[in-house]
C-alpha cells in the first residue's frame, strides 16, 4: 500500500497539520498578549483613575450614568483594573485575550455536544485560536481596540463575555432537554445580558439583533423537544439586552453626547444600509490576503475532517447550502446592528467601534470556508487519498501565516517597551516632585499613539486636568 493510499497515515498527517496551525495561532496570540503588558495610562485612563479614587465603584457608576455617560457597567471593569494600581491597565489586555480564547473553546465545545458532531479537541482549539487571531490581526485599530483601556472595555470586553454567555446558554438548553430551563439560569442570562449591554450601545444593539435572529432560528429550525428551554433562555437574554438599550437610551447624560441633534429618518436608514457595505467592501479591498487565508484554512480543515466520512444525505447538503447562503445576510444584519448606535449619534463608527464588526465578518468568512470545505469533501475523486494528503500538506504550510504575523508584531515590542519605560520614569518623577511639595509640575511629553492623545503642553487641556487631579497637584505641563 502506498503512502497516498494509507488512510491511517493520511489521518496522522492531517492531525499534525491541524495541531501546527492551532499552535501557530496561539503563539501569535501570546505575542499580542505580551505587548499588552506594556500598556500604561493615556487620555481617558487618567480621568477614570481619578474618579475611582473618590468613592466605591457602584456609586461612581450611578453618578457617571446620571452626569457624563449612558454606559453604566464599564466602570466595573475600570475598577477591577485599578485594584492592581497604576499599572493595572496592563492587566486587562492579556487577561481579555486569553479569557476570549478560553471562551471560544468552551462555546465551540458546547456546540459540538449540542449538535453531536465528532470534533476532536484539536479541531476546536484550532478554530478558536484562528478566529481570535484573524480578528485581532485585522483590527481596524489594534491599539485602540485591544490595548487602550477605554476601547478595550467598551468594544472588546463585550465580545469576551458574550462568548461565555453563549456557551452557557447552549449548555443549559442541552441539560434541560424536554424540560424548561431552571429559573436561576434565566435570571442569570438576563442579568448577564443587561451588564454586558451596559458596556456600550454597540454591545446592546448587537446582542439584541443576534438574539432576535436566534429566536427566529429556534422557531423555524429548532428541535421541538428543546424549543421550550431555548425560547426561555434566549428570550430572557433578549429581555436583558433590550433593557440595557432602554436604560442607555433614557440616560440623562445622553444630552451631552447628542448635542448635535438626531438625524432624519431617511438619513439614518441610508447610513444603516450603507455603512455595513462600506465596511465589508473596504475589508475585501484593503485586507484581501488575511480574508482569503481565513477562508482557505477553514476550508482545508473541514475538507480534511469530512473527506473520509460517510456521504452526507441530500437533506444534510441542503442545510449546508442554506447556511452558506444565510451567513452573508446574517453577517450584514449584525454589522448593521453594531453600527446602528454610531449611525444614530456620530456618523460612521470610529475605528475601535468597528472591532465587533471585524469579529462578525471574520467569523462569517471562516464559516463559509468550513461549509464549502464540507461540500467539497463529498465530491468523489479517484485520487481521494492523494487529495486528502495534499490538503494536510497545504494546511501545514498555512501555519506559517500566523507565525509570520507573530514575528512582525514581535518586532514592535521594543517600541512598546521603550514607551512603557519612559512612562514609568515620568510617573515616578511626578510622584517624587509631588511628595516634595511641588504643585505645578513640568514634565516630559510622550508622543501619542494610534490617534490617542498624551499629556499636552497646555496645563488646562482636559487630559492634563484629569492627570492633575489623579496625582493630587495643581497643574501638570508636558514639554516636548
Amino acid at each position: 500500500m502506498t503512502l497516498f493510499q494509507n488512510k491511517e497515515r493520511s489521518s496522522q498527517f492531517f492531525q499534525t497539520a491541524l495541531i501546527a496551525v492551532g499552535i501557530a495561532a496561539l503563539l501569535a496570540l501570546f505575542v499580542y498578549a505580551y505587548l499588552g503588558v506594556f500598556t500604561r495610562y493615556i487620555a481617558d485612563d487618567y480621568c477614570h483613575a481619578r474618579v475611582l479614587q473618590t468613592g466605591n465603584v457602584i456609586e461612581l457608576s450611578i453618578d457617571k450614568y446620571m452626569k457624563t455617560s449612558n454606559r453604566y457597567s464599564n466602570m466595573l471593569l475600570f475598577g477591577f483594573s485599578e485594584l492592581f494600581g497604576a499599572k493595572g491597565v496592563a492587566v486587562l489586555p492579556p487577561l481579555m485575550i486569553f479569557l476570549w480564547l478560553l471562551g471560544l473553546f468552551s462555546t465551540f465545545s458546547q456546540l459540538k455536544n449540542f449538535f453531536h458532531v465528532e470534533w476532536q479537541p484539536a479541531v476546536i482549539f484550532a478554530i478558536s485560536a484562528l478566529l481570535a487571531f484573524f480578528t485581532i490581526l485585522q483590527a481596524p485599530n489594534l491599539y485602540q481596540s485591544i490595548y487602550w483601556r477605554s476601547g478595550l472595555v467598551t468594544y472588546f470586553s463585550p465580545l469576551v463575555f458574550s462568548v461565555w454567555l453563549i456557551g452557557f446558554i447552549f449548555s443549559q438548553i442541552r441539560r434541560a432537554g424536554k424540560m424548561n430551563a431552571p429559573l436561576w439560569a434565566s435570571l442569570f442570562v438576563f442579568l448577564a445580558a443587561f451588564l454586558i449591554g451596559g458596556l456600550s450601545e454597540t454591545a446592546g444593539a448587537l446582542h439584541s439583533a443576534a438574539l432576535i435572529l436566534s429566536l427566529l432560528g429556534i422557531w423555524r429550525w429548532g428541535k421541538k423537544e428543546r424549543q421550550k428551554a431555548a425560547f426561555t433562555l434566549v428570550g430572557a437574554t433578549l429581555a436583558g439586552a433590550l433593557l440595557s438599550l432602554l436604560t442607555m437610551g433614557l440616560a440623562p447624560a445622553n444630552a451631552i453626547r447628542l448635542d448635535s441633534g438626531t438625524p432624519e429618518l431617511a438619513v439614518l436608514l441610508l447610513r444603516f444600509l450603507k455603512f455595513p457595505f462600506d465596511f465589508i467592501w473596504d475589508t475585501l479591498k484593503t485586507l484581501p490576503l488575511p480574508s482569503l487565508i481565513s477562508i482557505g484554512i477553514l476550508y482545508l480543515i473541514f475538507y480534511g475532517l469530512y473527506v473520509d466520512k460517510l456521504s452526507l444525505g441530500k437533506e444534510e447538503k441542503q442545510r449546508i447550502w442554506l447556511a452558506a447562503g444565510l451567513a452573508p445576510l446574517i453577517m450584514y444584519a449584525l454589522i448593521a446592528a453594531s453600527f446602528a448606535p454610531s449611525a444614530y449619534g456620530q456618523s460612521y463608527p470610529v475605528e475601535r467601534a468597528r472591532f465587533p464588526a471585524r469579529f462578525i465578518m471574520t467569523g462569517a468568512l471562516m464559516l463559509e470556508g468550513a461549509l464549502f470545505g464540507i461540500l467539497a469533501s463529498q465530491i468523489r475523486l479517484k485520487a481521494r487519498a492523494f487529495s486528502a494528503l495534499l490538503v494536510s500538506i497545504l494546511l501545514g504550510i498555512s501555519a506559517f501565516y500566523p507565525l509570520r504575523a507573530a514575528w512582525q508584531v514581535w518586532q514592535t515590542a521594543p517600541e512598546y517597551q521603550a514607551r512603557a519605560a519612559a512612562w514609568d520614569a515620568r510617573d515616578a518623577q511626578i510622584r517624587a516632585d509631588a511628595e516634595q511639595g511641588a504643585l505645578n509640575i513640568q514634565t516630559s511629553q510622550l508622543p501619542g499613539i494610534a490617534q490617542v492623545k498624551e499629556l499636552d503642553v497646555n496645563p488646562k487641556h482636559w487630559i492634563n486636568r484629569c492627570a492633575t487631579e489623579y496625582y493630587g497637584v495643581d497643574s501638570i505641563r508636558a514639554i516636548p
